[in-house]
């Protein structure tokens, strides 16, 4: 089957589209499937996208097109969008898109449309109750004016969780949906990490203990919730330090202003986003991961965590249920002192951090490899067309 997955960017600072699109491919060229993936470089170089591209396993069985720059206008307008396109749609069976709200997307499935070309949409949490509260009534506006037309014609939803799907048909969207999780590449990260590289290139760690965030440095993360349960973890433990790993998405002084209020400067430290075999040594090097979210849809963050045997602790809005029902790590509400309780749990028992490492290692690779969604997806696709 020929499958092309369209996203706006590929930039990896651009979070979970991206890298859940260049994976999903990736897992559906390595089963021997025809997989592309297109999209604009976003904020960063062909360079390092390229660069980010190569940890990624299978990426070279895999089709990736870089679009040419956007100028203001298509942007706007989605001018000029169809000429880069159309040649690529030409040589497609199906069509995913990831995302909604951007003229590449729109322009995609337009396009796909008129040429019969049947297409799937993957809206990453975008018509969760929280991202549809944000900027509320721009995207209802366009939500009744142009994109509902454009999920009418999609053959079903992909969807993340069950959440997601309820809050989709809160909006009297009925369509069909097919609910399947993001994964992980176990090979992305099993012999790749050196615990001691990544303690080396940041000395002010020593040989402390440390919590990690890992994501972008945006407001729907909650690190705000964050850095107050840090701060009640850190008057308890007098050598534990917090590490907050991710490219800023808006919070990034806010939280720094917060550090320096609650006078936590030389016990939170600040790392740009790393890739690769980079962040593995971050993630194995970790006590504890920690992702008190306002609104997730399946972290790829979380999967990550788990699969270095690490314990996590994250947010009920996460909707990750099988965290705690395997016993993988801790499922809180957002209150920083109670995740400042589970934070404390998770560090200060051996036993129990070892024993909930483990059985999160153990779900992922159970329930969460890029494989097996990668042949769901195609088995849907199979049933939806034919």
């Amino acid at each position: 089957m020929r499958i092309l997955h369209l996203v706006d960017s590929l930039d990896p600072a651009a979070g979970g589209p991206p890298a859940v699109a260049l994976r999903l491919a990736a897992a559906q060229a390595a089963i021997g499937h025809d997989a592309s993936v297109v999209g604009y470089c976003g904020n960063c170089s062909d360079a390092m996208l390229r660069n980010s591209l190569a940890s990624i396993p299978f990426i070279d069985r895999t089709k990736v097109h870089i679009l040419p720059a956007a100028s203001r206008l298509e942007r706007l307008t989605g001018f000029g969008i169809p000429n880069k396109l159309s040649p690529l749609l030409s040589d497609t069976d199906i069509l995913q898109i990831h995302g909604l709200w951007e003229q590449l997307v729109f322009v995609g499935a337009r396009l796909a449309q008129r040429s019969g070309i049947p297409y799937v949409v993957t809206p990453h949490g975008m018509l969760d109750h929280w991202s549809m509260a944000q900027r509320r009534l721009k995207k209802r506006l366009a939500l009744a004016i142009a994109y509902r037309r454009f999920l009418d014609h999609a053959r079903y939803l992909h969807v993340l969780n069950t959440h997601e799907s309820n809050a989709i048909k809160d909006l009297g969207i009925f369509f069909p949906m097919e609910t399947i999780p993001n994964g992980i590449f176990m090979e992305e990260n099993e012999s790749r990490h050196d615990i001691d590289r990544f303690r080396s290139r940041h000395p002010y760690l020593g040989q402390n203990p440390y919590i990690l965030f890992l994501g972008r440095l945006h407001y729907k993360k909650g690190l705000d919730y964050l850095i107050d349960a840090f701060h009640i973890v850190a008057a308890r433990n007098e050598s534990v330090q917090l590490v907050v790993i991710g490219p800023d998405g808006g919070e990034r002084d806010s939280f720094q202003a917060r550090v320096r209020k609650l006078q936590l400067t030389t016990r939170v430290h600040m790392v740009e986003a790393v890739y690769g075999a980079d962040k593995y040594d971050a993630l194995h090097g970790a006590s504890c991961f920690c992702l008190p979210s306002r609104q997730e849809g399946s972290s790829l963050a979380v999967l990550e965590a788990m699969s270095c045997g690490i314990p996590v602790v994250i947010s009920e809005a996460c909707h990750f249920p099988d965290v705690a029902d395997s016993n993988a790590g801790f499922v809180v509400p957002l209150v920083s002192e109670i995740i400042a309780q589970a934070l404390i749990s998770a560090i200060s028992d051996d036993a129990l951090r070892e024993r909930m490492g483990c059985n999160g290692k153990s779900l992922v690779k159970e329930k969460y490899t890029w494989t097996a969604v990668a042949k769901q997806c195609v088995d849907n696709y199979e049933r939806y067309l034919y």
